[in-house]
């Protein structure tokens, strides 16, 4: 089953580099580094090829996006579309501020190969959620 990791790194965070390198070696599968969309160099033409302060969707969202919002958007859409490209079986899309609990991923990762075929974004959460689901 071809699977891989995208790690997003954003250049300019230099003190996160050593924390994206430990990531790499530690996720447990083949790893590459993208680098990371960043809101601050987006030029106007660029937000407006991806984003509309214009409500285009009901029920629409309640507020503006600010440019680093958009550029992690597009960041993790760079990371889907190598998924896509390189028909991979699934992927693993992480930030470069990750700590790898290596146990748990691979638990997570064995929940994924069972899910094969499904089409499914599974999002993993590192915070507490408001609401319960359905393992």
């Amino acid at each position: 089953m071809a699977s891989e990791a995208f790690i997003i790194h954003l250049a300019r965070a230099k003190s996160r580099r050593s924390a994206v390198e430990e990531a790499v070696l530690n996720v447990g599968m083949p790893a590459t580094v993208l680098d990371a969309v960043d809101g601050q160099k987006l030029s106007d033409e660029e937000l407006a090829a991806c984003y509309s302060s214009r409500p285009l969707f009901q029920p629409h969202y309640p507020f503006l996006l600010g440019r680093g919002e958009i550029a992690c958007f597009q960041s993790h859409r760079s990371a889907w579309r190598a998924i896509v490209e390189k028909e991979l079986d699934f992927g693993v899309v992480l930030e470069d501020d990750v700590e790898i609990d290596r146990e748990n991923l691979s638990k997570a990762v064995c929940c994924f190969k069972e899910k094969n075929n499904m089409n499914l974004y599974i999002s993993l959460q590192t915070r507490p959620l408001r609401s319960s689901g359905q393992v």
